[in-house]
């Protein structure tokens, strides 16, 4: 801001003799109402500049002193005369002072005494319909002011006006503002969300307390399923752990669980979903269970999870012992081609079998029935460990020899 003051103050005026004798000859000379220690710093000599702009350079200067020092009140008083410079008709100096009017205008207002927010408002309200190249910032910085000073609403409503304008081809600095605006407004649509389901949480809750478990149950089921409101995970969450807490049927328990599988099949509720399916008598419930395994096991928080491996070997050997093994094919066409890098490289396997003998096994089993025998991770496995579990390595590479998929495909 320091060089566009320099500008404006500057001891020439850039402008043309030819600006410079249509602007005195089209209106008389505007003088400011200055206190006389302002006046008497004026170079009363220089020809080159009208009364006016000799005033407006003198009360800039006097503006950014007192700013300087933290005399807001005076800053304040001569902002206000200040604001006739937008009247030079030169576009330059329009568009320059309207940005230094804006910069200045706003420290001053969030630190002068007897300022409120309306001042703010009713400023940012002229420095937008002034300078259209600075609306977007304009529009940012008083979003910002107002979160600051938690007029969320005010401030929602603020983003929302300036995602929505539109004013010629945007440059890229605008671009860039427009998608700033456009964080702030999904972030105070996250705040009003978090606000309104920890309102909703309470109400269940406390209704739950009163014995009004009926009501409680109403308004968690409005809540996860309401068409006119976007899919919410933490909905069916709170509906389940309600529904659980009551000793309600896993059929209904599953129903929850499956919606939630959908929304986000990583969550970590999916080992309760994947052992109320087992739990279920069903055959297309163990197969969905296998299923919500491989799943979990797509997402890299759970890449090294123990139990789910474990659960993964047995299942597995489980749907082969059933003569299941098109299940487990059925998830392994859709994976063939990026689990192998994802979970069973040769760096993998030695990292596995250091951290952990037994875990490396199992998912060494795993890779041979979905590889055979041949693939990297189960024969480093095997080398690894044949010196120390020689009888334990023998009868795995042996289960993975009449079992994996390449058995199944050749037969």
């Amino acid at each position: 801001m320091d060089d566009e003051v320099a500008e404006l103050t500057s001891e020439r005026d850039h402008s043309t003799d030819e600006e410079r004798i249509w602007i005195s000859s089209c209106r008389p000379e505007i003088r400011l109402h200055l206190p006389t220690s302002v006046l008497q710093f004026q170079n009363v000599k220089d020809g080159k500049q009208t009364g006016f702009q000799r005033t407006a350079k003198t009360c800039l200067s006097r503006i950014h002193q007192a700013m300087f020092h933290h005399q807001w009140q005076m800053a304040g008083e001569l902002m206000t005369n200040y604001f006739q410079i937008l009247e030079d008709n030169t576009t330059r100096k329009q568009g320059s002072a309207s940005k230094v009017i804006w910069r200045m205008g706003t420290a001053i207002l969030q630190h002068h005494p007897n300022s409120c927010i309306e001042d703010i408002n009713s400023f940012a309200g002229k420095m937008k319909n002034i300078g259209v190249t600075h609306y977007l910032k304009v529009c940012l910085e008083h979003a910002i002011h107002l979160l600051c000073n938690g007029k969320m609403d005010e401030a929602y409503r603020e983003l929302s006006l300036a995602e929505t304008w539109r004013y010629g081809e945007k440059s890229a600095s605008e671009q860039k503002l427009l998608k700033l605006i456009q964080g702030y407004r999904a972030l105070l649509d996250y705040y009003t969300w978090v606000k309104k389901n920890s309102a909703l949480q309470e109400r269940a809750n406390l209704l739950d307390f009163y014995d009004g478990f009926e009501e409680a149950l109403k308004v968690l089921n409005n809540y996860a399923y309401d068409s006119r409101f976007p899919p919410n995970p933490n909905a069916h969450v709170y509906l389940y752990e309600f529904l659980k807490r009551h000793g309600t049927s896993s059929k209904k328990l599953i129903r929850v669980l499956r919606v939630l599988y959908q929304l986000v099949p990583s969550h970590e509720l999916m080992l309760e979903f994947n052992s109320l399916l087992l739990e279920s008598k069903k055959k297309k419930h163990h197969k969905e269970a296998l299923g919500v395994l491989f799943c979990l096991l797509d997402f890299p928080t759970w890449k090294e999870n123990y139990s789910t491996w474990k659960c993964l070997m047995k299942q597995m050997k489980k749907a082969i012992t059933e003569a299941h093994s098109d299940w487990i094919k059925e998830q392994w066409e859709s994976r063939q081609d990026w689990w192998p890098a994802f979970h069973f490289s040769e760096y993998r396997a030695h990292k596995n079998f250091e951290e952990n003998e037994n875990y490396a096994c199992r998912k060494a089993v795993i890779a041979g029935i979905l590889m055979g025998k041949g693939c990297k991770y189960f024969i480093t496995i095997y080398r690894l460990g044949r010196k120390v579990q020689k009888a334990k390595l023998k009868k795995m590479r042996q289960y993975v020899k009449d079992h994996s998929l390449l058995q199944l495909s050749e037969c």
